[in-house]
């Protein structure tokens, strides 16, 4: 899918065909210049239940000693 109206029209088709859509899973999640940069966390609800944060929050929390966190690098995501 190339735009949030191609999102929405195969999640209405899919509550068409089956009764309901839970979720459009991606491979890849393109952000393109609108995205906010300076985020530092956010999610991406309708089509993928990851939470994200910034390199920026990622260090300031192992710089701060704050421990029990499992950062995963989000291979699936490109800022452009």
């Amino acid at each position: 899918m190339k735009s949030k109206d191609e999102l929405f029209q195969k999640n209405d088709e899919l509550e068409k065909e089956k009764g309901f859509c839970q979720a459009i899973w991606v491979n890849r999640i393109v952000m393109n210049e609108q995205f906010d940069t300076e985020l530092d966390f956010f999610t991406i609800t309708r089509i993928d239940s990851s939470q994200y944060i910034s390199e920026r929050l990622k260090n300031a929390i192992e710089a701060n000693g704050i421990t029990d966190w499992t950062f995963t690098p989000a291979v699936n995501l490109v800022v452009e």
